[in-house]
């Protein structure tokens, strides 16, 4: 693979610089090539939603945003093809680091908030020519108010927890949610209209330089239409859990989610001093979903059981 990966850079981008080396990979296949950034995407999704993806984050770009600088190829192309996946490379940033949404100060958090709502507005600007993207899915429960996704997920995370014999994480739904499902149930699709999100908004997304100023908002792959509302709530439940901690562990944090207040209300403030808030009800739906969500994906991790089955101890 690195040898392919050599001959490609040399034959569509004119680079030899340096030995390759393999960061490592998840869905993704990652390569540092001297100054460069090398990344192989599952070509699994259609050409025509990929390449909009990558203009839309060339023009964030283009236009000052912290966002990866795409290269492209000798002929113009923001990305190559290779044994069906895609291709693309960045620009190397050097001496930046992802931090653990503990360790961000409330000057960061603030200055994450105000571009990410710079970025939407942005991304509203682009919606004329990005049809594609607005209309195009991530995850199953894409098309359901809030409302039906919560039994959902609170029906898998019920599986998994009535086999636990304690969870804080299930007391403190006992207390909320019924005055929550009540705002929630209100809420109709298009009281929270889509538009482009960056799809896999957390910490760890986020690099900083030296200095602790923010250098790059990476991983647009997830880009897709959704509303705002889970946007920001997947990155407030993000703020509110400790993500360093063990998976179970981050049960117990999210009990205590009024806690982080500070750190909820800057993001919040600091949003929206770029513009207008989604429904108050529909962010902390989202926050709230999502920690259910991933506790119940978590747990299940943590004690190797299969929901499906009778568990044993």
């Amino acid at each position: 693979m690195l040898n392919k990966i050599a001959s490609i850079l040399t034959r569509d981008y004119n680079i030899s610089d340096g030995p390759l080396a393999l960061k490592g990979f998840y869905s993704n296949h990652l390569f540092f090539a001297g100054n460069y950034f090398v990344k192989m995407t599952p070509g699994d999704i259609p050409a025509s939603l990929y390449a909009a993806r990558l203009n839309i984050v060339a023009k964030l770009h283009q236009q000052g945003f912290p966002v990866p600088q795409i290269i492209p190829t000798k002929n113009g192309a923001l990305y190559t093809e290779c044994d069906k996946a895609y291709v693309e490379v960045h620009a190397r940033l050097a001496d930046t680091h992802s931090t653990y949404s503990s360790a961000l100060s409330l000057s960061q958090i603030a200055k994450i908030a105000h571009t990410i709502g710079q970025i939407h507005t942005a991304f509203d600007q682009m919606q004329s020519s990005s049809a594609a993207l607005i209309n195009s899915t991530s995850g199953k429960y894409l098309e359901k108010a809030l409302d039906p996704r919560f039994a959902d997920k609170l029906l898998e995370y019920q599986r998994v927890v009535d086999h636990i014999p304690y969870s804080p994480l299930r007391d403190y739904l006992e207390i909320e949610l019924p005055s929550l499902r009540e705002s929630i149930s209100s809420l109709k699709p298009d009281s929270t209209p889509r538009g482009i999100v960056h799809g896999d908004l957390h910490d760890l997304q986020l690099l900083f330089d030296a200095t602790g100023n923010l250098a790059s908002l990476v991983d647009w792959e997830n880009m897709h239409g959704r509303s705002r509302a889970f946007e920001i709530g997947f990155m407030l439940d993000r703020l509110s859990t400790d993500t360093k901690q063990l998976y179970h562990d981050t049960e117990v944090n999210m009990v205590h989610f009024h806690h982080n207040r500070a750190k909820v209300s800057t993001f919040l403030n600091s949003y929206s001093s770029q513009r207008a808030l989604p429904a108050v009800n529909a962010i902390m739906g989202e926050t709230l979903l999502e920690a259910v969500g991933r506790a119940a994906g978590f747990l299940e991790r943590v004690f190797q059981k299969d929901v499906n089955y009778p568990l044993l101890y």
